[in-house]
C-alpha cells in the first residue's frame, strides 16, 4: 500500500488509522503461550511497538492451572514476576 493510499485510509478510519506504525512502518506482534507440545493456547495480538514484557501479564492471566512457566528474556520484569509469585 503505498503512503499515499494509507494517509487517505487513515482519515477515513480504515486500515492505517496510525495505531500500528512503527519506525519502521506498520508491524504487529503475536504472543501465544503454549503447552509442552507448542499447541498455543492464548493469541493476542499487539502493534509491533508494544513491550512484550507489558503483555506477559496479560497472557499468563488467560491461563488456568498452570504450574510452571518458561519465557523468553523479553517478557522478564520485576512486576511481572512479582505478579507470577502473588497468584502462586
Amino acid at each position: 500500500m503505498s503512503k499515499r493510499i494509507a494517509a487517505l485510509a487513515a482519515g477515513k478510519g480504515g486500515v492505517g488509522t496510525g495505531d500500528w506504525i512503527t519506525k519502521g512502518g506498520r508491524n504487529s506482534k503475536i504472543h501465544g503461550p503454549v503447552d509442552k507440545l507448542c499447541r498455543p493456547w492464548v493469541l493476542i495480538l499487539t502493534p509491533g511497538n508494544t513491550a512484550d514484557c507489558t503483555v506477559g501479564p496479560a497472557s499468563v492471566s488467560l491461563l488456568d492451572g498452570i504450574a510452571e512457566l518458561l519465557g523468553g528474556k523479553a517478557y522478564d520484569s520485576n512486576s511481572f514476576r512479582k505478579s507470577l509469585r502473588k497468584d502462586g
